[in-house]
């Protein structure tokens, strides 16, 4: 399972810096909340999970998929 964290992670990592960024920099709001974590949950981090198990071939992928 440590192989299929590491770049969830890191992906998680460059966000939040880029988010601290944007705010300090004095960027609008509505530009600082596209760049979230909520952004990860509901986009970046279900793509990457959807292709990890497509790939892998396993019998019941839906399933798995939302586990």
């Amino acid at each position: 399972m440590k192989g299929i964290m590491k770049w969830p992670l890191l992906i998680a990592f460059a966000v939040v810096v880029a988010r601290v960024l944007l705010e300090q920099i004095g960027v609008a709001e509505t530009t600082t909340n596209y760049v979230s974590a909520v952004a990860l949950h509901l986009l970046i981090f279900p793509l990457y999970f959807a292709v990890r198990i497509g790939g892998s071939h396993l019998p019941h992928p839906y399933t798995t998929l939302l586990k």
